[in-house]
């Protein structure tokens, strides 16, 4: 397969797609953002206000607990992701790799540009193309 043109794109009601195509993926950025957000410990043990207060240390190291928070949260990416395997059959490697880095790493456009060395209008351009189709294949069809 391969990209959708200027001409099919202009087809559609793309206001209507980013809404859907964002709401459907809503979770699957959530997890991502989750994931993005969570820091590893640092190195040395750190005790923290309330525990010298309390007296109480938390059971397993913060070494743990970060590895066990990362891997839960990639188990849930890859869970979400498979619920829309067939509907990423019908993509190119770029716009599975545009979905990737916006919908699951946070990347934004512009870092996009400077990652991939491709001008805006080739990113927003394989992205709506990705959000079209993701869409039709989702059996929602927003021709104007």
């Amino acid at each position: 397969m391969k990209e959708l043109s200027d001409k099919e794109i202009k087809r559609f009601n793309y206001t209507k797609v980013k809404e859907y195509v964002e709401d459907e993926l809503s979770y699957l950025t959530h997890l991502g953002t989750k994931l993005f957000c969570l820091l590893p410990p640092g190195a040395g043990r750190q005790i923290s206000f309330l525990e010298k207060v309390d007296g109480t240390i938390q059971n397993g190291s913060r070494q743990e607990k970060y590895v066990e928070k990362k891997d839960y949260l990639e188990r849930q990416i890859k869970e979400e992701i498979k619920k829309y395997e067939e509907n990423f059959k019908i993509m190119t490697k770029e716009e599975l790799m545009v979905f990737e880095e916006l919908y699951i790493f946070q990347t934004t456009v512009e870092n996009l540009e400077e990652k991939t060395g491709w001008s805006k209008n080739k990113v927003v351009h394989i992205k709506k193309s990705f959000m079209i189709k993701f869409s039709l294949s989702m059996g929602m069809d927003f021709e104007k």
